[in-house]
């Protein structure tokens, strides 16, 4: 007989492996020691916009890239802050995926769309297609036909943003 608990972690994440990247978890620590002082401990978990998060995340890659090695605010490495800016992202992305605020994806193939072009653009097309320009108001859709046998339907988001997908037409 063993003298040894048992223990069934098969499958389950080796979460001590972040350990190993000891000066990592470190410059970590000190950056979300900084914020805690700005602002207060875990103001982050109450939910922030992702773009924003992702926006902070390239500003400190893109300084670090640009040979800038301390953040001129904090004094801390640029390193640490893109570590903690991705650790807010992916648990923001889990817990408050309701403050994805990334352009709009069509719905029939999953691209973003680029919501100050496409504004334009179909606009544009809503002028062509119809004989009075329209205004869209916040869900209202509208068809119009771009070309013989699709229809084109847009829809105001009510942030700036529409969402357009084209439809198949049967005769």
């Amino acid at each position: 007989m063993s003298d040894k608990g048992l223990r069934y972690n098969t499958g389950k994440p080796k979460i001590g492996y972040v350990l190993e990247a000891k000066h990592a978890i470190a410059g970590a620590s000190k950056v979300l020691e900084y914020g805690a002082g700005k602002y207060f401990r875990a103001n982050w978990r109450n939910g922030l916009a992702h773009t924003g998060v992702a926006d902070c995340l390239c500003r400190h890659l893109v300084a670090y890239l640009s040979g800038e090695d301390l953040d001129s605010e904090t004094g801390l490495p640029h390193a640490d802050h893109v570590l903690v800016n991705a650790l807010f992202l992916s648990e923001l992305i889990r817990t408050h995926p309701q403050l994805d605020d990334r352009p709009a994806r069509s719905p029939e193939t999953g691209a973003f769309v680029d919501s100050a072009r496409m504004s334009a653009a179909a606009q544009t097309e809503i002028v062509f297609g119809e004989q009075n320009p329209i205004s869209l108001s916040k869900n209202k859709s509208v068809w119009v036909s771009p070309k013989e046998g699709t229809r084109l339907v847009v829809v105001n988001r009510g942030d700036g943003s529409v969402v357009v997908s084209t439809v198949e037409v049967q005769p």
